[in-house]
């Protein structure tokens, strides 16, 4: 009785933890007979390039839902951050440079919807939802409402090239992935942002700076979609003001 009862629990824990990714994979089994050309090497390279945009700007995303809350802003910073570089790109500024400074904007953002949060009190929905209105105006402010075009050969490995035979969005993608399972699951920075999400008094209460780790888990996403929007950019040679839109639900 008792070993039956083990092994329930252990099934109702596998389905838990796991019930998404076992789904997924029932569904891509039955799309695989039913369509032979699905699980062919072109075709999976080619969507997994097509969700790397999400998967980066997922990444960080992870990190503010670990701590109780949630962004969505992200499209709006990653349309701002290809702007930024296309832009930065287009006027003789090398790639390095350009990187940078959308990182360093990602950063800020960050820092205000995690002031917002975390010192004005302001629930993570509502301070994100006005940033989107805010990033929105400032990105057709910068534009002119045009698309900007530009080519750099940075952006073009980065859009359409290949290492061994994966594309290069993929791989940033599986590096951000495994970049943020260490810090989540190896360090004493991924250890409090657990704490500080699942139960934010008492985590005050052993010593952790709560606010510092609001304020930095918004600041990784920021950079995370900054990221997500140069893989878009330099996929499509365009910054468009109106990019990014539906990337915070999917992501």
């Amino acid at each position: 009785m008792l070993e039956q009862l083990k092994n329930s629990f252990r099934r109702e824990n596998l389905l838990k933890n796991y019930g998404i990714i076992i789904g997924f994979l029932v569904l891509c089994t039955i799309i695989s007979f039913a369509t032979p050309n699905f699980l062919t090497r072109n075709n999976i390279l080619n969507l997994l390039r097509q969700s790397s945009i999400i998967g980066v700007i997922a990444t960080g995303m992870t990190f503010v839902i670990i701590s109780g809350n949630f962004d969505i802003s992200v499209g709006k910073i990653a349309a701002l951050g290809g702007t930024i570089i296309m832009s930065m790109i287009s006027n003789g500024h090398s790639f390095i440079v350009a990187l940078l400074a959308a990182l360093l904007a990602g950063a800020v953002i960050g820092l205000i919807n995690g002031f917002a949060v975390a010192v004005i009190k302001i629930p993570s929905l509502i301070a994100t939802m006005g940033m989107v209105v805010i990033l929105q105006g400032l990105i057709f402010i910068y534009t002119g409402g045009y698309p900007i075009s530009g080519t750099n050969p940075v952006l073009s490995l980065i859009g359409r090239g290949y290492i061994l035979g994966i594309p290069v969005p993929v791989i940033i993608f599986f590096l951000g992935v495994i970049l943020a399972n260490v810090v989540l699951r190896k360090t004493v920075m991924g250890r409090r942002i657990y704490a500080v999400g699942g139960n934010e008094d008492s985590s005050r209460l052993s010593g952790i700076d709560t606010m510092k780790y609001k304020i930095m888990v918004f600041m990784i996403n920021g950079m995370a979609s900054i990221i997500g929007g140069l893989i878009l950019v330099s996929r499509l040679s365009t910054a468009t003001p109106t990019a990014g839109e539906g990337y915070d639900m999917d992501a």
